[in-house]
């Protein structure tokens, strides 16, 4: 899978997305409720203030990732985001 790496153990299985277009279909898949989005599609993975704009980052460098625990039942996300000013300027590292 483009952008995807699966990793599974006796106790996890783990995925990893570095391509921000298979991130947002993930989510995207995640987010109905019958045929109705439960978040509106261009707040899912970033949101607008009035101190600047807030988004997901995922590339190689900071990667995505899902990671079912098998023994507990349990989905954990684990995701990098960035911040930027009204100005454009990143806030962050």
């Amino acid at each position: 899978m483009f952008g995807t790496s699966v990793n599974e153990t006796r106790c996890f299985i783990s995925i990893m997305i570095w391509n921000i277009d298979k991130l947002r279909m993930v989510f995207n898949r995640m987010n109905t409720s019958g045929n109705t989005p439960l978040v509106p599609r261009v707040n899912l993975l970033s949101t607008d203030g009035d101190l600047g704009i807030c988004k997901v980052i995922c590339n190689e460098e900071k990667t995505c990732m899902f990671r079912y625990h098998k023994t507990t039942c349990r989905l954990s996300v684990h995701l990098y985001y960035g911040h930027w000013n009204i100005h454009g300027i990143p806030q962050h590292h």
